[in-house]
């Protein structure tokens, strides 16, 4: 079983990596302190990086 960091690096970088934004080597250290965080943040990073760039603009 996954620990709740754990799962949310993986939606992290599941969602960076949907978006078409590869992590980079020195991101690592940032999507750690970003898993680390509580799940409603972690949903605000999400939503952040799932909305398109058009809806952002509007």
């Amino acid at each position: 079983m996954l620990s709740a960091a754990d799962r949310r690096r993986l939606d992290l970088h599941a969602a960076l990596t949907a978006a078409g934004i590869p992590p980079l080597a020195g991101d690592l250290h940032a999507i750690e302190a970003l898993s680390a965080l509580d799940d409603t943040t972690h949903a605000a990073v999400q939503r952040w990086i799932s909305t398109p760039r058009w809806l952002r603009d509007v």
